[in-house]
């Protein structure tokens, strides 16, 4: 999502479908973004110290519903890079299928947080196992340490391309892993705050 020096949103739903195709650099669904504020909405709320805050949990849940719902891979797990809702089209169209490695750090630590705070909920647990695999198969060099760019499955060779560039930095999979044994151990402030709130949170996602 961008938006002009007056905060108006840059969109590009009025162009013809080959232009959207050209400009979706600037106007797409980015699945890995979603999970990723989904996170942050409730940390901040955490860190700000507000109370009930039902609201923000709902509109983390939304965001990390919605991104199972039609961009994950259900058949080798993990989450795709960008859709877009075309005007004239009833669901989502996936405009590029590559698991890149920081979209699936960030849905890594979503589906955990998101299987902690509802733990009656397995999908988020099953969806979290799955993607953890998908990682340990197609991202992680077990050789010389760090993480592919881009998933084994779709690009092999990323395994002899550079991991790095001036996009990566391991504050996606650093973070993530860190928040994953805290969340494993229990010792998670934010999934330990809002699993008090889940009850509220009683209908069904969107």
């Amino acid at each position: 999502m961008n938006f002009t020096e007056d905060w108006k949103l840059v969109t590009n739903r009025d162009s013809a479908k080959d232009v959207i195709y050209q400009r979706r650099f600037i106007d797409h669904i980015s699945f890995g973004h979603d999970v990723e504020t989904a996170f942050l909405l409730l940390e901040a709320s955490h860190a700000l110290g507000i109370e009930q805050d039902t609201l923000t949990l709902k509109v983390a849940r939304k965001l990390v519903d919605h991104s199972l719902a039609n961009g994950f891979d259900n058949e080798t797990g993990g989450f795709y890079g960008e859709g877009y809702y075309f005007p004239d089209a009833d669901t989502i169209t996936i405009l590029e299928k590559d698991a890149q490695w920081w979209v699936q750090a960030e849905g890594l630590n979503a589906l955990l947080l998101m299987a902690k705070i509802f733990p009656e909920e397995p999908n988020y647990l099953h969806n979290f196992q799955k993607i953890w695999k998908y990682i340990d198969t197609n991202l992680i060099d077990k050789e010389y340490g760090d993480w592919y760019f881009h998933g084994l499955n779709h690009h092999p060779e990323a395994k002899t391309a550079p991991k790095s560039s001036i996009w990566k930095a391991n504050y996606h999979n650093g973070r993530a892993l860190m928040n994953c044994i805290r969340l494993l151990r229990d010792e998670s402030e934010v999934a330990n705050h809002f699993r008090e709130l889940s009850d509220s949170i009683n209908q069904k996602p969107e």
